[in-house]
């Protein structure tokens, strides 16, 4: 009995740290996504801020599905998570991608034909066009997914549901 109740109790503090820091994280998200959009950083930064946003969405996603899971555990809550997790993965390498092929110094520093240098470029602008799709069907889904759960929570409930679908 004294052994489920420390277990418990460690559970919840974990629960408790979790939805803490995926508030946090959350917050960290809203912050780097318009920094990466609105300021010009140089190319080393942007890597760093394209991992952070990737990075602090997975983090905010998992905190989130502790808060939800404290109501109900769902086949589809879980679903959801996992799904934004993948597409957190899949935008960072989307995000890597495109810092690379849209830099000058590519083919600046490529020592080919000017014909294989468009060749590439048109070759990976085409794969992180695809990353992008990919993205937005694992994070659509995701979210969709865990809005669809907040719509039975008592805190979140259909209006923050209704914003997530």
């Amino acid at each position: 009995m004294n052994l489920n109740l420390n277990r418990q109790t460690m559970e919840n503090n974990t629960t408790r740290s979790w939805v803490k820091t995926g508030v946090v994280f959350g917050l960290l998200f809203t912050v780097i996504y318009p920094s990466m959009i609105f300021i010009s950083f140089p190319k080393q930064i942007i890597l760093i801020l394209a991992f952070g946003f990737s990075a602090s969405l997975a983090i905010a996603s998992i905190g989130l599905y502790r808060f939800l899971s404290l109501n109900k555990t769902t086949v589809s809550l879980q679903i959801g998570v996992l799904f934004n997790i993948i597409a957190c993965s899949v935008v960072f390498i989307m995000f890597a991608l495109q810092i690379s092929l849209f830099s000058d110094e590519l083919s600046r520093n490529l020592n080919v034909p000017k014909e294989t240098s468009a060749y590439v470029s048109q070759l990976l602008n085409i794969t992180q066009l695809t990353l992008d799709i990919v993205w937005d069907m694992f994070i659509s889904v995701g979210t969709f997914l865990l809005a669809l759960n907040m719509m039975s929570h008592p805190r979140l409930g259909k209006i923050f549901g209704g914003l997530g679908i």
